[in-house]
């Protein structure tokens, strides 16, 4: 088979572990007197139908939760895993890559919190079932949204969840090309040679997989910083793309390409240019490399800009790490490999 794989890779970093969390029950004796009541407004059956009875029984759960349920004693053990994903580059055939430091290096807040929302959904969504199994009922999906606002109240305010055996590995995914229509991946494990620091830190990483020969990459351009008004394209995996649910999963690894032209030099925190570019970049782009119309690389999509009204990413405002930095870390690799 002919492997011939773009020059970009998808970078995943999966956090596993062991989740403790509390378990939580519904109050019997409380649920049974909310039932018998919303029986009470129809005795015979003839103006509320089981479902609108079952619709008032879950707004009243939504309505007051705390009142109809409670944490236990009891603890229950899941093993659970997330994953943050990225972009990254070849930058030599061997299998060095260039991306961002915050996509493989986490903080522990981060992991806290991610490991959280994802464990309470999976759990809220296990309880829901349970509820409509034991009900004998079909939920309609704005009744489950209630329910799973219900007991989003419980585990945030008195649950408590507890991590063992957290555990870390880092990936490089990329396609094949076979010679035909059907695309494959190849996934291989990722060693960190050199590292900075997540923004406002100089946020580059390089990576290493290993056992990998001929490699298509991209060059880094030899200019130290860009024009305003340059023409820029960035290639990579946001994840709106990659998360559709009407894409195939196969085309996954089939990288997306953004343009825009380069609309300021600014200067981070760090006091170190960022180049301003309004090319579309997302959760997902950060470590696409950032090219001109050449196709060498001008700098590594790093962040973007909140909009303070929205709350959200402002779109076309946003920054990449210009190539002088990235060949600061990478000429350290090639500096140590020479002489290793």
């Amino acid at each position: 088979m002919r492997e011939i794989p773009p020059g970009v890779v998808m970078v995943q970093t999966v956090f596993s572990a062991s989740v403790y969390i509390n378990k939580v029950a519904i109050n019997q004796q409380r649920f049974d007197k909310l039932v018998d009541s919303v029986k009470m407004l129809d005795l015979t059956g003839d103006i509320l139908s089981a479902e609108a009875k079952l619709d008032l029984v879950v707004k009243a759960l939504s309505a007051n939760p705390n009142r109809y349920f409670a944490t236990t004693t009891e603890y229950f053990r899941q093993n659970h895993r997330i994953i943050a994903s990225g972009t990254g580059f070849f930058v030599t055939d061997d299998g060095y890559i260039i991306t961002n430091c915050h996509i493989i290096d986490r903080d522990s807040a981060f992991i806290r919190r991610k490991f959280i929302q994802s464990t309470y959904q999976d759990v809220t969504d296990a309880n829901i079932r349970s509820l409509q199994d034991s009900w004998e009922m079909t939920l309609t999906d704005e009744q489950r949204e209630l329910l799973n606002n219900a007991y989003g109240v419980i585990y945030s305010q008195v649950s408590s969840m507890a991590l063992f055996d957290l555990r870390k590995e880092i990936f490089a995914q990329y396609r094949l090309d076979n010679g035909s229509d059907r695309q494959m991946a190849r996934r291989l494990p990722a060693r960190v040679i050199i590292k900075g620091r997540a923004m406002p830190g100089k946020d580059i990483a390089v990576l290493k997989i290993d056992s990998v020969q001929q490699m298509p990459t991209l060059a880094l351009s030899s200019d130290s910083l860009v024009r305003i008004g340059e023409p820029v394209l960035v290639y990579g995996y946001p994840e709106p793309v990659t998360s559709n649910f009407y894409l195939a999963r196969e085309t996954d690894l089939e990288p997306t390409l953004t343009a825009g032209v380069v609309s300021a030099i600014k200067k981070s925190i760090g006091g170190w240019p960022v180049i301003q570019m309004d090319a579309a970049i997302t959760h997902g782009s950060s470590g696409s490399p950032v090219c001109n119309n050449r196709g060498q690389v001008i700098g590594l999509a790093t962040f973007g800009s909140i909009d303070q009204k929205a709350a959200n990413l402002a779109s076309g405002f946003n920054f990449s790490i210009p190539v002088f930095m990235i060949r600061q870390f990478f000429g350290f690799c090639e500096y140590h490999a020479e002489y290793e």
